[in-house]
């Protein structure tokens, strides 16, 4: 009985482990987030947006890139728009979706109305048109029909447009709007600083004044992120100078800085008191990372040897590009309720490690009553042989 118990007492112990191993290999820095695969297909899935519980993003399986959305609370997938040129780079908001369209032989901005199944030409001017966002009945983007770079909006309301930015620049800057407010980087005083026009009041105000580049902006509500080199000291390969993320807040005028890490920060991303961006610090391909406004914290959202990018939040739902299968997929961080299909053995591990203490419960309390039903037997049978 003794050998037979510490037989079992051995493969027990060994159980817990090797468990306890499983179910955390993989796991994400704080209880009740979870990490879950969001698109399955072998093309790639890239540059995903956010708005409730819509992903939008640009998908390649039909030999071009065109427009999907994948719905979290009914976990279905749907093709939008799959028009035979490409399609590339949705943002979402409420029921519309805008994205920049090739279908006229150069880019374009177009809208999709998820309310309606209908799509709208928002600007077919014959320059390029890029990098489409939208928040409530605006929709801006960045233009070179003049030759160089600038801002435009169209207002859906009025179908009217304007051009936003003051100067032009020299290169492609990135911009986004929440509100009445749109932010671009703009390089018209020799390096990329932070702008915003206010819709409301038709100014044009310049956020950042540092002599190195602050690049990829985004706002919500007050508050401004974006990618900074000041603290740069040496560029990390050919001209790309190490970043750090910076916060400013409109109201109260002030900058602060989010993450001065020595390695490449960007990408950044920004909503209520929750900050998340690509982060190199331990692998060069890129991790995500998040700052908690609210209790002044880093977390680690997802750290693999493979390349995360372009994160996007709303809410408490993260998403992200992500190429740890061999091609670009769309994964979701969140803790909150969603309807997502378990389809392979990531999503699997996630879940056990959901239940990883019944689990080892469950292995115990067998580790011990095999042995005693079966010392139990072997004693009745023993009786009757008597």
């Amino acid at each position: 009985m003794s050998k037979t118990y510490l037989l079992f007492a051995t493969l027990t112990l060994c159980a817990v482990y090797f468990s306890c191993d499983i179910f955390s290999s993989g796991s994400i820095s704080h209880d009740s987030w979870q990490e879950y695969q969001i698109t399955f297909d072998n093309a790639d899935q890239f540059a995903p947006s956010i708005w409730e519980d819509k992903v939008v993003y640009m998908d390649e399986r039909n030999g071009n890139w065109d427009i999907y959305m994948f719905n979290l609370s009914t976990g279905k997938e749907k093709a939008l728009v799959t028009e035979a040129h490409h399609q590339s780079y949705p943002d979402i908001y409420e029921d519309k979706v805008v994205y920049a369209d090739m279908r006229n032989g150069n880019s374009d901005i177009y809208l999709y109305n998820l309310s309606t199944g209908m799509e709208k030409a928002i600007c077919t001017n014959p320059a390029t048109q890029w990098r489409g966002h939208v928040y409530g009945d605006v929709v801006t983007w960045i233009d070179n029909r003049s030759g160089r770079w600038d801002v435009y909006m169209y207002d859906l309301s009025t179908e009217k447009e304007i051009k936003v930015s003051a100067n032009s620049s020299n290169y492609k800057p990135s911009l986004d709007i929440y509100g009445n407010n749109i932010v671009w980087c703009d390089d018209r005083n020799d390096n990329w600083d932070i702008y915003l026009y206010d819709i409301g009041g038709d100014e044009e105000y310049q956020i950042t004044t540092d002599k190195f580049d602050q690049t990829c902006p985004a706002i919500f509500e007050d508050k401004i992120v974006w990618a900074d080199n000041r603290n740069a000291t040496q560029p990390i390969m050919s001209n790309v100078m190490p970043d750090d993320i910076y916060l400013y807040d409109i109201n109260t005028k002030k900058e602060i800085p989010i993450c001065e890490n020595d390695e490449h920060q960007l990408f950044s991303d920004i909503y209520g008191n929750k900050v998340v961006w690509v982060d190199q610090r331990n692998d060069p391909l890129g991790d995500i990372y998040m700052y908690d406004l609210s209790i002044n914290e880093t977390l680690t959202v997802c750290e693999r040897t493979t390349s995360q990018l372009t994160p996007k939040i709303y809410a408490n739902k993260i998403v992200w590009q992500d190429n740890r299968n061999g091609n670009w997929d769309i994964y979701l961080y969140t803790n909150e309720t969603v309807n997502v299909p378990i389809q392979n053995q990531n999503d699997i591990q996630e879940l056990l490690s959901q239940y990883r203490y019944v689990l080892v419960i469950v292995i115990v309390m067998v580790a011990v009553l095999v042995p005693f039903v079966y010392y139990k037997i072997k004693m009745e049978k023993l009786k009757h042989e008597k």
